[in-house]
């Protein structure tokens, strides 16, 4: 626990969740004087998830369980990650410097994939308080987390054109990338990423690219922090490797 109180905010959202909590703090370390914050993000999907949940749910028992909430079931996973923001690095072990982190959001021309509430149907969507009761919200399927999967090739190619923007910006050319740590849910939509990016002159290849999705999962808001963790500890011990690597020389004969 705190010795006393401290500053807090918290976001509230699925994936880009983190990415704002990671910013706030940042923000706070360089612009607040404050000398360390601490971020964190966790996910339970599997609460929302439970079969349990549907079951009880008129419109499931009669329509049977639609696609836009099977397709989340099998797409989110339960996960936590944390990060310590300093104005001076680590004494021991690796320290991260933030360069700059730039978040767009598109909510002026789409509205929300991701939402809880009923499936759409054309009309304005409403929230589970716009229902009489919390039994009528069930019912209606006013509590069931979604994605309207008829929006995702749109999330991906505005994802990229706000990578092509920001890179413009900061004047970020593909050749000085390193590691491209990058939180998707398919691999479908990792390679209609580098697709896009490549025609447009942005090309990162694969090699340089790193996702722990197959191992961790898509863990929404607290992915940033175990891509960063996951990718800082193996690039550590693929420079110690190279470094310890021992030569051998050649002699002409």
């Amino acid at each position: 626990m705190l010795a006393k109180p401290g500053k807090g905010r918290s976001p509230c959202e699925v994936c880009a969740s983190g990415m704002m909590a990671i910013k706030s703090a940042m923000l706070q370390v360089t612009g607040a004087g404050r000398r360390n914050a601490l971020v964190c993000a966790s996910e339970f999907a599997s609460r929302l998830f439970k079969s349990s949940r549907f079951e009880d749910q008129l419109a499931v028992r009669q329509k049977g369980l639609t696609y836009d909430t099977e397709f989340l079931r099998w797409m989110l996973s339960d996960g936590a990650g944390a990060a310590v923001l300093s104005a001076t690095p680590a004494r021991t072990g690796l320290s991260l410097r933030i360069e700059w982190i730039e978040l767009l959001s598109f909510a002026n021309k789409f509205e929300p994939c991701m939402y809880v509430g009923p499936a759409k149907n054309g009309a304005p969507t409403p929230s589970w308080l716009d229902y009489a009761n919390y039994r009528q919200a069930a019912d209606s399927g006013a509590i069931t987390l979604r994605q309207d999967i008829r929006m995702l090739n749109e999330v991906v190619r505005h994802a990229v054109y706000g990578l092509l923007q920001t890179a413009k910006q900061k004047d970020l050319e593909p050749a000085t990338v390193n590691w491209l740590a990058v939180h998707y849910s398919s691999r479908l939509f990792r390679d209609q990423s580098h697709d896009l990016a490549a025609r447009a002159g942005f090309e990162i290849p694969f090699d340089r690219w790193f996702s722990n999705l197959t191992s961790t999962g898509n863990v929404g808001s607290a992915s940033t922090f175990l891509l960063l963790i996951k990718s800082a500890n193996r690039n550590s011990v693929e420079n110690n490797m190279r470094r310890n690597q021992p030569t051998t020389k050649a002699k002409a004969q």
